[in-house]
C-alpha cells in the first residue's frame, strides 16, 4: 500500500513513543495491512531476542581497563591533531619566510625614493643643506623651526 507507514515509524509505535492519536492510526492500518504486521512480527521478536540474552557484567578491573583504553585512544586522536595542525603552521611559516625574504630582494633592486638622493656639504663642523627636491627641501627643513610648515 502506499500510505503504509515507514520502518521507523513502526519502530515507535512498538516502542510505544507515540501519541494516542498516532496509535490509533498505525494501530488500525497493522489490521489490515500484511506486509506491515510481517514488520512488527520483526520488531517483536528482535525485542523479544535482546530481551531473553543474558546480560554480561563487566568487572572493576576490565572497566578500568577499557576507560584506560578508551583514554588512550582519545588522547591519539588530539595528539594527532595537534601534530597536524603544528605542521601547517610551520608550514605557512616557512612560505611566508621565504616570500618575505624574495619580497626584501626585490624591493633591494627597485630605484630609491627622490629624497635620497639629497646631499649634505659640510662648512667647518656645519651642515649646509642643498636639498635636491621641494620634498626633500620641506623635510630638511631647519629643525629648530617652530612649525612644521614648509619653507
Amino acid at each position: 500500500m502506499n500510505s503504509c507507514p515507514t520502518e521507523q515509524k513502526l519502530g515507535v509505535w512498538h516502542d510505544g513513543q507515540m501519541s494516542e492519536a498516532e496509535r490509533a492510526v498505525v494501530s488500525a492500518h497493522l489490521a489490515e495491512c500484511p506486509a506491515c504486521q510481517l514488520v512488527a512480527a520483526r520488531l517483536s521478536a528482535m525485542s523479544r531476542l535482546f530481551a531473553d540474552a543474558p546480560r554480561q557484567r563487566l568487572s572493576q578491573i576490565a572497566r578500568a581497563r577499557m576507560n584506560r583504553h578508551m583514554d588512550a585512544v582519545m588522547d591519539r586522536g588530539m595528539l594527532r591533531l595537534a601534530w597536524t595542525l603544528s605542521g601547517l603552521a610551520a608550514s605557512v611559516l616557512v612560505v611566508c619566510s621565504v616570500w618575505l625574504m624574495n619580497l626584501k630582494t626585490t624591493a633591494a633592486t627597485a630605484p630609491p625614493p627622490p629624497w635620497v638622493g639629497v646631499t649634505f656639504a659640510s662648512d667647518a663642523g656645519q651642515a649646509a643643506r642643498e636639498p635636491a627636491t621641494p620634498a626633500a627641501e620641506w623635510y630638511l627643513a631647519d629643525a629648530g623651526s617652530p612649525t612644521d610648515e614648509s619653507p
